[in-house]
């Protein structure tokens, strides 16, 4: 089963190609509530088989594009395995379902590309991050977003500090483990009271810190995540001392990891850092209050809807929990807004995020409430728009 992750999230949105077909639902692990999975499943593949019908496909052609999700109902291991929330996406060339770790509402949508608002909430906090874990009996490295975390095992990563320094001998790391990283390494240098002894094990610290920071090079090449240390206190320092990589976190996860499983350095690590990922949202909600009426921004749909089909969205905010369901006719920028979905009906709010994302414009989730009374989304501009194009 895949996860959303930004990667994944970035691939199904540049998806082109009909019939496509994408189906969202709340689900449960398991018991009672989880067989009501198997059925909003089974009702909802049938509102896309209307759907694909309405448009044009013939019922069996129709049935037959949807029978692979269709299989999935009677799946017992697939069922017993489920999170809080469900997509499946249908094209001619697969049928993906994902597993989502918050609740969605329920919506099929039969299109020419995949539905993909719902799942800007996920992947806005999920946010791609790194966890270096680093101790005298183990070193881990885990790839992590909002939700989860997992260990990617790395061929150069050392085990742990014996295997770095290349000792032969417990002798050998006898001094080195019991001050620096045993139970003692709240009292470094005053286990063995001398200087010389705190700046040899500093050295043999900086070497093993250098020789896992050369492992994760390639992990960590052409990346922009943050990394996250955790480990003791007085590691941090000098593990910042040795690391190369530019987007190491200012702060990092405190305490002897050994007895953490990944699960709860991943819950640490997140808690440190979420901050930071509402760092560039609150930034574009600033920058919008700011800029003066001069075609910069909008919050109109469809001047946003006919700048995004131009590539001229640099910075689209929406609340993709308020679908809008109309019609966008690009030829003759005319934008028919429905006040219930019909059979030709799109989601407008998330056809101005496909198009602004598809050519390389930003995307935040915001709630109601930071947005206008009535309004789904607010766009900032590349360039000041044409009084003609507002």
């Amino acid at each position: 089963m895949d996860v959303i992750n930004r990667s994944t999230f970035d691939t199904l949105i540049q998806y082109r190609g009909w019939p496509c077909a994408s189906i969202y639902l709340p689900t449960h692990p398991g018991g009672f509530e989880g067989q009501t999975g198997r059925i909003r499943l089974r009702n909802l593949l049938d509102q896309a088989e209307e759907q694909l019908v309405s448009r044009g496909i013939r019922p069996v052609e129709a049935h037959e594009f949807l029978l692979a999700a269709h299989e999935l109902v009677g799946n017992e291991v697939f069922w017993r395995n489920q999170t809080a929330g469900l997509a499946v996406f249908i094209s001619p060339e697969a049928t993906r379902p994902f597993y989502l770790p918050s609740p969605v509402a329920e919506l099929a949508v039969a299109n020419s590309r995949f539905h993909m608002a719902p799942l800007l909430p996920l992947v806005d906090q999920a946010s791609d991050f790194y966890i270096v874990v680093v101790s005298e009996n183990r070193v881990r490295f885990l790839e992590a977003n909002r939700w989860h975390a997992s260990e990617r095992p790395l061929p150069d990563l050392p085990a742990n500090a014996k295997q770095a320094l290349h000792y032969d001998h417990p002798s050998d790391t006898r001094q080195f483990h019991t001050a620096v990283l045993g139970a003692g390494m709240s009292k470094l240098g005053a286990y063995h009271g001398s200087g010389n002894f705190f700046e040899q094990e500093k050295s043999e610290l900086l070497e093993y810190f250098r020789v896992i920071d050369r492992a994760l090079h390639p992990a960590l090449r052409d990346q922009r995540a943050p990394l996250v240390f955790a480990g003791v206190d007085y590691l941090f320092p000098i593990f910042r001392q040795a690391n190369t990589y530019p987007h190491l976190a200012d702060s990092h996860v405190s305490g002897n990891p050994d007895a953490c499983s990944d699960g709860e350095l991943h819950a640490k690590a997140w808690k440190s850092i979420a901050r930071d990922f509402e760092t560039p949202k609150q930034t574009a909600l600033a920058r919008y209050a700011e800029l003066a009426g001069d075609g910069m921004k909008s919050d109109d749909l469809r001047v946003i809807l006919d700048a995004a089909v131009q590539g001229q969205v640099e910075t689209l905010l929406v609340n993709p929990e308020q679908p809008v369901w109309g019609k966008w006719d690009d030829a003759q920028h005319r934008l028919r807004v429905d006040a219930e979905r019909r059979d030709d009906s799109n989601d407008l709010v998330d056809l101005a995020l496909a198009e602004t994302l598809a050519r390389r414009g930003a995307a935040y989730c915001v709630s109601s409430a930071e947005l206008p009374p009535g309004k789904q989304c607010e766009a900032i501009f590349r360039y000041s728009l044409s009084p003609s194009a507002r």
